[in-house]
């Protein structure tokens, strides 16, 4: 499956040390300027340990970072991220979008995109058995730990997943 990724699944991931989870799924991954700016560059720049994780993955070629080519869409309710990695996906023709923000997701949907977020993510790894149930289960309490924003029933829907 080809994806582009926003923002928050690359920082939550590598927060729970499971950035890997994304080259295990989607080989390649594409994002944009604005995203790294984001993640790695601001990151950095507040100390924060994880944005190494990521600036490491596009070293090792499989997280790229690439411009869009055309802008297919702009809204003044998202950040700059979001709409950079909609054009993105829009540009690139991916299967979906990866991105957890509501706005950034409505605004995929209604331009035809598939949008997943971090928890499908993980869900996906268990189901192509690339982790196991349990270690699921301590990725969603490690990202939940790290300040990843998921109501108490979907974290309760996500943990059930895992024991099917």
């Amino acid at each position: 499956m080809k994806a582009a990724c926003n923002s928050t699944p690359l920082i939550y991931l590598a927060k729970a040390g499971e950035l890997q989870l994304l080259k295990k799924l989607f080989s390649t991954v594409p994002i944009t300027p604005d995203v790294f700016e984001e993640v790695v560059s601001a990151g950095k720049a507040k100390g924060f340990a994880d944005a190494s994780l990521v600036e490491e993955a596009t070293k090792q070629g499989w997280l790229t970072v690439r411009e869009t080519g055309k802008q297919h869409f702009s809204a003044g309710q998202l950040d700059k991220s979001e709409l950079s990695a909609i054009n993105l996906a829009l540009d690139t023709k991916a299967e979906c979008l990866l991105i957890d923000e509501a706005p950034g997701r409505l605004a995929a949907k209604s331009l035809g995109l598939k949008c997943h977020g971090t928890v499908f993510i993980v869900l996906s790894a268990l189901r192509k058995k690339i982790i196991s149930a349990e270690h699921a289960r301590l990725i969603l309490r490690k990202i939940v730990s790290a300040g990843f924003r998921l109501k108490p029933e979907l974290f309760a829907h996500a943990y059930e997943k895992t024991n099917q």
